[in-house]
Formats: structure tokens, C-alpha cells, sequence
């Protein structure tokens, strides 16, 4: 059968084919670190972490961004990187944090929700919560106004920020003002065209998707 030639954009030319199991996530995930906290922050951009406990008990560490020309009361993003739900947020994922709380004026709250295979669902998702209620708890030390918190997310960590969206009522008071979904993980029975056709593509393909689905 002949190969499938897929048209793929200059900036993923050279991205490779990731594969998705338990070992290559336990393997993967030092080295990402260590990438990710390279990743110089933007400028104009501030920078401060803070830990929490998380889903079950252990620290969750946030990262928080906002423009260094920051003002009180300002509109807030929880950001939630996609990943597969087992990898760790990228270096791209970082700029795009520090870019949203830039260019938006808001504060961007980026958390280390835990990843599987170690943490199955639903682990990443209550993690999720507990950030949400984090944010509505603390908003005034935060300068955070309340009534102006988004969620957001790509892939994975769409479909945690919808989990988030749909149960805010769980965990805080006031319901979030907006979702940003950026193609979010929706569908376990992946029957879509889209899941038919690219079983090959770099960095993510159906394959990948299938397995993730299993371990989830």
C-alpha cells in the first residue's frame, strides 16, 4: 500500500512521530521539564509560581503570568496545555501563556495538573477544579476580579477546561465568564473523518489517539 503524503506546514517538517505508552511518557517527562523551564519568559511578561494541593494530596505547582504593566482587579485565564493528557506542557504552550496574559492584559494562571500514566482520570480533571476554586478563593490576594474568570485550553487540555466549565458550580461561586477551546478532545469513539484519514501525521495522529483513549 502506498505510503500517504500529508501537507504539513515548514514549522512541523521536522517535528517527529511522538509515540504514547507508559514508558515513553515516564521517559519523557524529565527531559520536558528541563525544556520548559529554559523557555525564556516573554518580555514585558511577569512570572511567579505558587503550590497547592492537589488531587490527591500532593503539590500542584501554578504558574502565574501577567504583564509587567499589571493594575488591580484584572480579568483572569486558567490554561490548561495539552498533551495527550501524558505529556507535559511544551515550550510552545509557555509562550502561548505569556502571549495571553500580554496581549489580553489578564492574568494567566498555568497549572502542572497531574498526567498519566501515573495519574488516570480523574485525576488531571479534579486538578483542574481545585484550580478553579483556587482562583475564586484567593482572587482578591490574587488582584483577580472574580467575575472575569476564563478557561481555556488546547487538545487535553480543552477537554479539562470543559470538564471545569460544565462543573464550576462544585467548586466556586461564581460561574467563569468564557471558554477558549482550542481543538479539544471530545470524542472517545473518534469516529470522525478526520481520525480516519491522518493516521500517520507527526506529533499526534489517531494512533496515539486510540492508545490515549485506553489508558485514560
Amino acid at each position: 500500500m502506498k505510503k500517504k503524503k500529508y501537507n504539513i506546514h515548514p514549522d512541523f517538517k521536522l517535528c517527529p512521530k511522538l509515540p504514547f505508552s507508559p514508558f515513553v511518557l515516564r521517559a519523557a517527562s524529565f527531559p520536558q521539564k528541563i525544556l520548559l523551564f529554559a523557555t525564556p519568559i516573554l518580555s514585558g511578561v511577569k512570572h511567579e509560581r505558587s503550590v497547592i494541593k492537589g488531587s490527591d494530596n500532593s503539590k500542584l505547582c501554578i504558574d502565574i503570568y501577567e504583564p509587567e504593566k499589571s493594575c488591580a482587579n484584572m480579568p483572569c485565564l486558567l490554561y490548561l496545555h495539552g498533551g495527550g493528557f501524558g505529556y507535559r506542557a511544551a515550550p510552545h504552550h509557555k509562550k502561548l501563556a505569556c502571549i495571553y496574559a500580554k496581549e489580553a492584559g489578564c492574568k494567566v494562571i498555568f497549572p502542572d495538573y497531574h498526567l498519566l500514566p501515573r495519574h488516570p482520570y480523574p485525576d488531571a480533571k479534579n486538578d483542574a477544579l481545585l484550580c478553579l476554586k483556587w482562583i475564586n478563593d484567593n482572587a482578591e490576594n490574587l488582584d483577580i476580579d472574580a467575575n472575569r474568570i476564563a478557561i481555556g485550553g488546547d487538545s487535553a487540555g480543552a477537554a479539562l477546561a470543559c470538564y471545569a466549565a460544565n462543573q464550576w458550580q462544585d467548586c466556586c461561586y461564581v460561574k467563569p465568564c468564557l471558554q477558549m477551546l482550542i481543538y479539544p478532545v471530545t470524542n472517545s469513539e473518534m469516529n470522525t473523518a478526520s481520525m480516519a484519514e491522518f493516521t500517520d501525521t507527526p506529533m499526534w495522529n489517531s494512533k496515539n489517539n486510540k492508545v490515549m483513549w485506553i489508558y485514560i
